[in-house]
Formats: C-alpha cells, sequence, structure tokens
C-alpha cells in the first residue's frame, strides 16, 4: 500500500512537470517573453521549500561575462535576455552527493530567425523554447520528488530573435 502511494505521488509530480512544459510551450509570446519565464523560474524555487536556487543574469552581467553570442541573438527584442540558473541541491543527505546532473535548454521564446527571416508558419516560433520548457518541468519534478545524492544544475538562456535596427 505505501510502495503504490508513494508511486501515484512521483507520477503526479512527473506530471506536474511535464504539464508545465506543455503550458510553457502553448503559451503566446504576448503572455510568456524571456522575462515572464525568468519570473517562472523564480516563483518554481520559491515554492521549492529550500530545495531549489534560482540566479537570474541580465544583460549587463551576460556582457561581463562574454557571452556575446547568446547577446547577438537577443540585441533586436524589446524584451530583456534572462539567463537562468536553477541548482537542486537535497535538504537532507544520508550519504554523499553521487552525481551531478545539468540539464540545458534552449530558450528561443520568439524566433523569427532574425535577419534570416521565417516566411511561415508564424504561429510555430513560439516552439523554440520547447528546450527551455522541458528544463523548468523537470527543475520543478525533481525539487518536488526531493531525490538524495544528486546535485543538479537547471540552464536557460531565454531570449526572443527578432528584428529591428539593433539586430544582428
Amino acid at each position: 500500500h505505501d510502495a503504490a502511494k508513494a508511486a501515484i505521488e512521483r507520477g503526479f509530480h512527473l506530471a506536474s512537470g511535464v504539464y508545465l512544459a506543455r503550458d510553457i510551450v502553448n503559451s503566446p509570446h504576448n503572455v510568456l517573453n524571456s522575462v515572464g519565464l525568468a519570473d517562472l523560474a523564480q516563483r518554481i524555487a520559491d515554492q521549492s521549500g529550500g530545495l531549489l536556487k534560482c540566479r537570474i543574469l541580465d544583460r549587463k552581467e551576460c556582457e561581463r561575462r562574454g557571452m556575446g553570442a547568446y547577446l547577438g541573438v537577443a540585441r533586436g527584442s524589446e524584451t530583456e535576455p534572462k539567463f537562468i540558473h536553477l541548482t537542486y541541491k537535497p535538504k537532507m543527505m544520508s550519504g554523499k552527493i553521487v552525481r551531478k546532473v545539468g540539464i540545458v535548454g534552449k530558450g528561443l521564446l520568439y524566433d523569427t530567425g532574425g535577419y534570416n527571416i521565417k516566411t511561415s508558419m508564424m504561429e510555430l516560433m513560439k516552439f523554440d523554447c520547447g528546450g527551455a520548457a522541458a528544463v523548468l518541468g523537470a527543475a520543478r519534478s525533481v525539487a518536488a520528488i526531493a531525490p538524495e545524492g544528486v546535485e543538479a544544475s537547471f540552464v536557460i538562456a531565454a531570449c526572443e530573435n527578432m528584428i529591428n535596427e539593433r539586430a544582428v
């Protein structure tokens, strides 16, 4: 009975992460952009009971760190790029960290193609954030399941690839 209950709870937490990823991917750009995704990442960390720490780098910090290629993609957007790093560390450990895992997701919340503009299927331009969506869903699930012996980093470079006079 306890094993079945634990399995159901684990399944619920996994499904919660999948549903979050689905909702992110299905959100139009006027509802969810890079700033909104960073806010969502912070809320997930805040709701994790201290298991997730969230660090968000803004444009200035990314420039300081030499992240020119990423910032070049974001240059045409009026929305600020946000480099998101969530870290999971278990609270209570019966042993040491056995495994370190890194999960990275592409976070182009809207991709026009820049100056190599995509001319068809504009409604699909929001789907380039699927990697970022999967990463945030995984972070939520991992924090809820709280595995021991694992330290995980969840990294997302969130921005929009738009066209304007600043675009590369």
